[in-house]
C-alpha cells in the first residue's frame, strides 16, 4: 500500500509532531489527582 502512491508528497501525512501542552499537563494532573481521591476515599481498611 505504500508504493502506490510514493513520491507523491514530500512528507508522510499521517505523522506529524503533536506539541505537549499545558491543558495536556492540567488533564493528567486533574487525572491522577481524582484517582488518589477516589483511592482515599475508598481506601479498605483505615490508617
Amino acid at each position: 500500500m505504500d508504493s502506490r502512491a510514493f513520491g507523491a508528497h514530500p512528507t508522510r501525512t499521517e505523522r506529524h509532531l503533536v506539541p505537549f501542552r499545558a491543558r495536556d499537563v492540567v488533564f493528567t494532573v486533574a487525572v491522577l489527582a481524582a484517582s488518589a481521591l477516589i483511592f482515599f476515599l475508598s481506601f479498605p481498611w483505615q490508617l
